[in-house]
């Protein structure tokens, strides 16, 4: 009875160990991405993506912890450590990259203008990203064009490989010769600051 018990605790405790184990793996998405230019040029950027795993008995996949995006030609680099924004459009206009990331934090919005689009705007400058007001980015030419739907319901599904833009397009749910313009896809979303600031107290 007491070796029971005791191969009892054991197979708890082998268990428990297993559980804390996967808890502090990461599920990790690695994949290139053929990318339509506003002027019909593809080009291809390589990207990655962490979050934490799914837990016991929940089945959803875990927080965001981090997401990157590099074009090797010309050595342009883009990471975030947090969910709080994810890359999503890679255009060139006159041989420079620019960069639009979707904000997903509401407090970002305060004291911005309500036609403010939740997105930053930026262009590569000196080795380094430079931040565009809205107005100055060309946002009625440049593409939504980044894939958004990179995690699957499960690691087999995640991204991974070269994803083409047809893939691209069945993945995201796009007709792939009509991809949106930024400012079309902001707009038509009313994905913009106007709701933060109806929910302030009058």
């Amino acid at each position: 009875m007491k070796r029971h018990k005791g191969g009892l605790l054991a197979l708890l405790a082998a268990g428990i160990v297993v559980v804390v184990g996967c808890s502090t793996n990461v599920d990790e998405a690695r994949w290139s991405e053929e990318v339509l230019l506003h002027d019909g040029t593809m080009v291809v950027v390589e990207r990655q993506a962490r979050r934490k795993p799914s837990g016991v008995p929940d089945t959803r996949r875990g927080a965001l912890l981090h997401e990157s995006l590099r074009y090797a030609p010309l050595g342009v680099a883009w990471k975030v450590d947090d969910a709080t924004r994810s890359a999503f459009s890679f255009e060139m206009f006159e041989g420079v990259p620019h960069l639009v990331l979707y904000v997903r934090v509401n407090e970002w919005c305060r004291g911005k203008d309500p036609k403010q689009f939740t997105a930053e705007f930026y262009r590569w400058e000196g080795g380094r990203w430079v931040e565009m007001r809205q107005e100055e980015f060309p946002t009625r030419r440049a593409l939504t064009n980044l894939l958004s739907g990179f995690w699957g319901g499960s690691r087999d599904t995640d991204a991974k490989g070269l994803v083409t833009w047809g893939d691209k397009a069945r993945r995201d749910g796009f007709f792939h010769d009509k991809p949106d313009t930024v400012h079309d896809w902001f707009t038509r979303g009313s994905r913009n600051c106007a709701g933060y600031h109806a929910r302030l107290p009058k």
